[in-house]
């Protein structure tokens, strides 16, 4: 018995022995910070217009980053004005591989979402993100800068035809009333000359489809011609689900706001181009745009800044006192936006 228990407590001590041996054997897996990715890009230096929308224009390359072990990384190509350190980029997810093509159009999108202006010589930064976890600090490549100016591109909304006398009752090339939000609430601005007054809404461009006059006050397949009292310019707002229709005269638009001391500095409206100009004469500080020299139709800047405007927009900055030539393009419904050059 004496013998047995001898044994036991022998084998009790190997096995305890061997677990030891085996704890200090065990290899723990630490990831490490990633190592530094190389970007690269094939043309840094470009044009880019609309009219080159779909044509290559750059290519990114990269190798891939390193945390130590085979880790599963992930990608993203981050884009930020020079000079913003990328406080605020424009992030876009690859996956897989070690390169991306983009076309003008895809170039020029970034850019405007960075905040850049239209027509204006921008630099944009982009660099490379990797990340394994949000447990561990991100691995960023060198940064890489595309010189450019991109070009304004309209975004293209759901849209209703406002055809009449005023353009020869052609829904194809009839001004267009947007809905932004794409919620039935349409709206866009019409110029009505004299004596062609009257007009009608339709839901595409052509006569094929739903086609909308005025009755008792709302829109109606069976309704009269819609008319303004008068010519001139015009903004048109239609609900498509409630059929509400209102026509508000525009006969000034103005800027306003500390760069103009509080005064409304009048535009005047330029038939030829559809567009509102002036040249203006502005202190450093900001101001809107409205109508009728009241605040009930405002328009400010969309953020970030881009020159595109929307309804109760943020205030326009001045960034330096002198004359500018101003122009106020309403014509492309949902798009509207504006030009500030220094005379």
């Amino acid at each position: 018995m004496k013998k047995i228990n001898t044994y036991i407590i022998a084998l009790t001590g190997m096995v305890m022995l061997a677990f030891s041996s085996c704890k200090k054997d065990e290899t723990r897996v630490v990831a490490g910070t990633g190592s530094t990715t190389a970007l690269s890009a094939t043309t840094t230096t470009f044009a880019v217009t609309s009219a080159t929308a779909a044509n290559n224009i750059t290519t990114l390359n990269w190798n891939t980053s390193n945390f130590g072990y085979n880790a599963v990384t992930s990608y993203a190509l981050e884009f930020d004005r020079k000079g913003n350190n990328f406080a605020a980029p424009v992030s876009v997810a690859v996956a897989g591989g070690s390169s991306k093509v983009y076309t003008v159009g895809d170039i020029n999108a970034v850019a405007i979402q960075a905040g850049f202006a239209p027509d204006k010589a921008a630099q944009l930064e982009v660099r490379l993100k990797a990340t394994i976890s949000p447990s561990y600090a991100a691995s960023y490549s060198n940064v890489v800068t595309l010189n450019f100016a991109p070009y304004r591109a309209f975004v293209t909304y759901p849209s209703i035809y406002a055809p009449g006398a005023y353009q020869g009752w052609t829904p194809a090339t009839a001004q267009t009333l947007a809905s932004v939000k794409d919620d039935k609430n349409y709206e866009g601005y019409v110029n009505f000359t004299a004596g062609n007054l009257l007009f009608k809404i339709t839901s595409n461009p052509d006569w094929d489809h739903t086609n909308y006059g005025l009755k008792a006050g709302l829109l109606a397949t069976d309704g009269d011609n819609i008319s303004v009292p008068t010519d001139g310019y015009y903004l048109l707002k239609a609900n498509t689900d409630t059929k509400a229709f209102s026509a508000t005269k525009v006969n000034t638009w103005s800027l306003n706001g500390t760069a103009t001391n509080n005064a409304d500095q009048n535009l005047t409206f330029d038939a030829a181009t559809q567009t509102w100009k002036g040249n203006i004469t502005l202190a450093t500080g900001t101001f809107k745009f409205r109508a009728n020299g009241a605040n009930t139709i405002v328009l400010g800047d969309k953020t970030p800044v881009t020159t595109f405007l929307m309804t109760d927009g943020a205030a326009i900055t001045v960034p330096a006192a002198g004359q500018y030539q101003v122009i106020l393009n309403l014509s492309v419904s949902g798009n509207y936006y504006y030009e500030l050059n220094k005379i």
